[in-house]
């Protein structure tokens, strides 16, 4: 072997140099890609999760939108039914006969309950169920409820599960308020009075209880 020389040993010191330039290089162009990726896949996660976010935002402000408009309109509704004139109709208590809504009125004020068997079941079952603890409170006469089914048997089968003494009617037809002019078929109730006009109508929905504040205000009006 020949000797190794000064020009030797710097050519190899120059090559390990280069070579362990070249290696930090890629480690740092590793780290680097690594890096790049996981953030690009961070910011990607947070997009989607950002946007999932903005979606389920929207979606609840549109819901809330949605039921605010639709308490507005139904408490439009109420206002507007206030001491309107309701049109005299034939109301069914059997197949075959009928009476005038007006005969049903008589004298006295009467809370109506004004059902379609459309009408959500539980939401029935709940006012039935308030009902009962009026007809208790205030008497069953003074409570007449009005129900829209195809056939009076089966308007019949609701109340008397319930066991409740006040006399109910079948109508078909559009009481003449803004409240029946709704498409959807919610419940009300309205006080009458012996001319037909009407007073403290009230568009039910949601949970219903008989310390509402309406209930209490019948109970006292009937109470007078």
């Amino acid at each position: 072997m020949g000797k190794i020389t000064y020009f030797d040993l710097k050519y190899l010191y120059l090559y390990n140099i280069n070579l362990m330039l070249k290696n930090i290089v890629l480690i740092v162009l590793i780290t680097t890609l690594i890096f790049s990726f996981a953030t690009n896949f961070l910011i990607i996660k947070r997009y989607k999760i950002s946007n999932l976010d903005n979606k389920r935002f929207k979606e609840e402000i549109s819901q809330l939108e949605y039921l605010d408009s639709r308490s507005i309109v139904k408490y439009t509704q109420s206002i507007l039914s206030e001491n309107r004139f309701l049109k005299d109709v034939y109301l069914h208590y059997s197949n075959y006969d009928s009476i005038f809504l007006g005969q049903v009125i008589g004298d006295e004020l009467k809370l109506i309950y004004r059902f379609y068997q459309e009408s959500c079941d539980q939401c029935i079952e709940d006012e039935l169920n308030i009902i009962k603890e009026l007809g208790e409170r205030i008497g069953y006469s003074k409570i007449i409820l009005v129900g829209s089914h195809d056939n009076i048997n089966g308007l019949k089968a609701i109340i008397n599960r319930k066991n409740i003494l006040s006399p109910f009617y079948n109508y078909r037809g559009k009481f003449n308020l803004p409240i029946e002019q709704d498409p959807e078929a919610i419940p009300s109730f309205f006080v009458l009075d012996k001319n037909l006009n009407t007073d403290f109508v009230y568009k039910t929905g949601g949970n219903q209880s008989i310390d509402n504040p309406y209930f209490t205000r019948i109970i006292e009006l009937f109470r007078l």
